[in-house]
C-alpha cells in the first residue's frame, strides 16, 4: 500500500520564485503542496489551518522583511510537533540555524537557494525532515565551521576524521549515509561517532538526540559572535 503524500504548505514573497517552487515540488509524486502565501501572516493561518507534515519557509518575508520565516517556522511548531520545518532562503543566517536547533529539537532543515542543485536533493531533505532528521546546507556548515575556529574551536578534541564525521553529522546525515560520503566502513563511521559523544560535552541520552546536541554544540560559537 502506498504510503500518503507529504503535505507542504510553503511561504515565499517572491512571486516567480513561489511559482517555480511550486511547479518543481507538483511533480514531484511523494509531496501535495496544500497552500503557497507571501508573507509571515497568511502562512502562519495556513499552517494552523492544514497542520501540513511540512512547512518550507523564506527567511526574509513582509511584513518588515527580517526573519519572519523563522517565525513561521516557530509558530508552526508550537501548533503541531509533528510538523517538520525548512527554512529555504539565500541568506546564511547562523543566528536561525542555532534558533531553529534549540532545545534539541528535530524536524527542521535550512538549506540555501543558491545550492539546492536539483530536485532530488530537495526531495531528500524533504523526506529527512519529515522522517525526524535535521538538514543543515554545508555550505553553512562549512562557514560556521571556519569562524569559529578564528575565535574559539570548540571541536579541539575531535581527530580529524572525527571532525569530518561531525561536519556531516550537522548536516543531518545518519552513520549509513555518512560512510558513503567519505567512503569508509560503517563499522568506522560507529567508532568516531562515539568517540565524538564521549568527547563533546553532550548529555547522554538517545542516539539521536546526542546527534542534535553535537550539532549545536558545533553552531554555538557563532551564535554568539552574530550581531
Amino acid at each position: 500500500m502506498p504510503h500518503p503524500a507529504i503535505s507542504i504548505v510553503v511561504a515565499e514573497d517572491n512571486a516567480i520564485f513561489a511559482h517555480g517552487l511550486t511547479e518543481l515540488l507538483g511533480a514531484m509524486p511523494e509531496v501535495a503542496v496544500l497552500e503557497v502565501d507571501g508573507d509571515r501572516d497568511t502562512a502562519v493561518v495556513a499552517v494552523q489551518r492544514h497542520t501540513p507534515d511540512v512547512v518550507i519557509t523564506d527567511l526574509r518575508m513582509p511584513p518588515t522583511s527580517t526573519d519572519e520565516g523563522l517565525q513561521v517556522a516557530q509558530r508552526a511548531r508550537a501548533h503541531s510537533g509533528r510538523t517538520g520545518v525548512i527554512v529555504f532562503s539565500q541568506f546564511a543566517e547562523a543566528a536561525v540555524a542555532a534558533t531553529l536547533l534549540a532545545g534539541g529539537e528535530s524536524r527542521c532543515g535550512y538549506l540555501l537557494k543558491d545550492n539546492v542543485a536539483n530536485p532530488a536533493e530537495l526531495l531528500d531533505a524533504i523526506r529527512r525532515v519529515h522522517a525526524g532528521g535535521t538538514v543543515i546546507d554545508a555550505a553553512l556548515v562549512q562557514a560556521l565551521a571556519l569562524q569559529e575556529a578564528a575565535h574559539h574551536d570548540p571541536l579541539a578534541p575531535l581527530t580529524p576524521a572525527e571532525r569530518d564525521v561531525m561536519h556531516l553529522i550537522a548536516q543531518g546525515y545518519g552513520n549509513d549515509g555518512i560512510a558513503k560520503r567519505l567512503s569508509v566502513g560503517r563499522s568506522a563511521v560507529e567508532k568516531h561517532v562515539t568517540a565524538i559523544f564521549r568527547k563533546l560535552p553532550i548529555d547522554a541520552g538517545p542516539d539521536g538526540n546526542r546527534r542534535v546536541q553535537a550539532t549545536l554544540y558545533y553552531l554555538a560559537g557563532e551564535a554568539r559572535l552574530t550581531p
